[in-house]
């Protein structure tokens, strides 16, 4: 069927197969759809651009509202799963300005189906933020199976093409920072739910990620079996922030081992996390905030008494 004619079916109040809507009784949607010129951005727009691009592809620059994000949606015949925390991403970045126009399009199909784009109208939606888009009209609806073959930039190559030191480790740790920090300290659970332009701005504006990026690097070497450098850095930022110099003294005594006794705190962390092999980075980073509470207190410590169970305790 024609999308003229499945247009008219639906004004009819027949729900197109191909197009998958009912506009039945809507007189203002029923005469936007006709208008010779369509506001942009407009549902009626968009079924214009649609009908206009039949014969050769077509690119425009609109503002995606969540009026429009929700009719992509809503006349898509075949949405594809949707990945919960890339929606959470974008919209995090929609809502916080850091969302920009980059030239990649939404991808609309001859039929009107979406072949690229869901996650992002999705992400208008949740944030209720409408953002600057390039959508492009009028290809083949098989062309779908050819997008999003390149390799995805993470947060580490943002960085790097900064120019930041350290930019796999700085995005690590700043990704469990900033986790850690939206659990209030619980746990860092959220950690994959958060947008490299989000990490990329974390670490612009502090600069003590780069600081514990740098103390995570020049200790890895002593603690590359037990601990990896984006951990131990991690330790070294959340327990700096209480005690620098001894964050310091603590977590380089940890991964180097040196002059440790028996039931020493950081004796214990050390064994401990050597001993449970391929532990969960959360469950690491609870026997190493737990192990630096009864270093604090002047405690010792048997291995059976430092627990890696959840949540994170709050720090002494």
């Amino acid at each position: 069927m024609k999308f003229a004619g499945a247009v008219w079916a639906a004004l009819r109040g027949k729900r197109s197969a191909a197009r998958g809507f009912n506009i039945e009784g809507d007189n203002t949607v029923a005469t936007q759809l006709f208008q010779p010129k369509a506001p942009p951005g407009s549902p009626s727009w968009f079924l214009e651009m649609v009908e206009q691009s039949t014969s050769r592809p077509q690119m425009e620059v609109v503002e995606l509202t969540p009026a429009l994000a929700k009719f992509m949606l809503d006349v898509n015949a075949d949405n594809r799963s949707i990945r919960k925390a890339k929606v959470v991403q974008y919209a995090s970045d929609m809502a916080h300005g850091r969302w920009v126009l980059n030239g990649e399009p939404i991808i609309v199909s001859r039929d009107g189906n979406l072949n690229d784009g869901q996650h992002r109208c999705l992400a208008v939606i949740d944030s209720n933020t409408p953002v600057p888009v390039c959508l492009m009209f009028g290809v083949e609806r098989e062309t779908r199976l050819t997008v999003d073959q390149g390799a995805m930039r993470s947060a580490s190559d943002f960085l790097h093409m900064d120019g930041v030191p350290n930019s796999a480790l700085s995005a690590a740790i700043a990704r469990m920072v900033i986790a850690y920090e939206y659990s209030r300290g619980l746990n860092i659970n959220q950690a994959n739910y958060l947008s490299s332009a989000e990490i990329r701005e974390r670490v612009a504006t502090d600069p003590a990620i780069a600081t514990a990026a740098t103390f995570g690097t020049s200790n890895h070497t002593y603690s590359k079996k037990f601990a990896a450098g984006s951990l131990v850095g991690f330790a070294f930022y959340v327990l700096g922030h209480i005690d620098k110099a001894d964050a310091k003294s603590f977590m380089e005594r940890v991964c180097r081992g040196d002059g440790l006794k028996m039931k020493d705190p950081a004796h214990t962390l050390r064994e401990k996390l050597m001993s449970e092999g391929r532990l969960p980075r959360d469950r690491k980073i609870a026997l190493i905030l737990k192990a630096w509470n009864f270093h604090r207190r002047g405690m010792k410590v048997a291995a059976g008494s430092l627990s890696k169970d959840l949540p994170f305790p709050a720090l002494l």
